[in-house]
């Protein structure tokens, strides 16, 4: 099962999650801007990975390496969410796939359940492709899905629309065409999806405080 983030499926994915997250966010009772935590969430990834293309180390030093993993370097978990195995141009379509979502996600699930979600997701996919399919690499792609799609839950539970139930509809039939091409991202897809109904039943986000989002 492939984690690399290219060919014509995981494109096809990042449009289909992408949209479905924006269309949620810009509809009725949608949020769409920046926030601080939002920035800060976006530094926290896209500093350590500008700096691995002048440093190309610290992709050896910080990457999913399922052997390693398993042989103690357990850091590597969560480390393999601010380095990028895509070049330059992986690189620059992760962060802008990051900062659109962060500007839709966080104003409606709130900083702490946002980052949560995303440190998370990182570290639970990174179980999944460490231990039951095993895959070198790194990346934010599939916590960026985690975190998108778990905007798309939470929407569907609360403030549903016609909106946002085909946007939940379309990324979810989109993390199930993911795997059936065997592309890892899928788990991400439907696990930010389960994650943020689920979330959305039990403890729903507080009302969003401008100042502190």
């Amino acid at each position: 099962m492939t984690t690399s983030g290219t060919g014509w499926a995981n494109v096809l994915g990042v449009v289909l999650v992408l949209g479905a997250v924006v269309a949620v966010a810009a509809g009725p009772g949608g949020r769409f801007r920046p926030t601080l935590a939002g920035a800060g969430l976006w530094l926290l990834v896209a500093v350590p990975s500008l700096a691995q293309l002048a440093v190309p180390g610290l992709l050896d030093a910080l990457a999913r390496v399922p052997e390693l993993i398993r042989a103690g370097q357990v850091w590597r978990l969560a480390t393999s969410v601010v380095v990028q195995d895509g070049g330059a141009a992986g690189t620059a379509s992760n962060l802008v796939l990051l900062a659109v979502v962060v500007c839709a996600a966080v104003p409606a699930s709130g900083p702490a359940r946002s980052w949560a979600l995303f440190l998370g997701g990182a570290v639970a996919f990174d179980l999944v492709t460490t231990f039951a399919f095993p895959s070198t690499g790194a990346g934010n792609s599939a916590a960026t899905y985690v975190l998108g799609c778990a905007l798309l839950g939470l929407r569907l539970v609360r403030g549903r629309t016609s909106r946002s139930v085909t946007a939940a509809v379309v990324a979810g039939a989109t993390g199930v065409a993911l795997l059936v091409v065997r592309d890892a991202h899928g788990f991400a897809v439907l696990g930010g999806l389960a994650a943020g109904t689920v979330l959305a039943w039990s403890a729903p986000p507080p009302a969003p405080d401008p100042l502190t989002c």
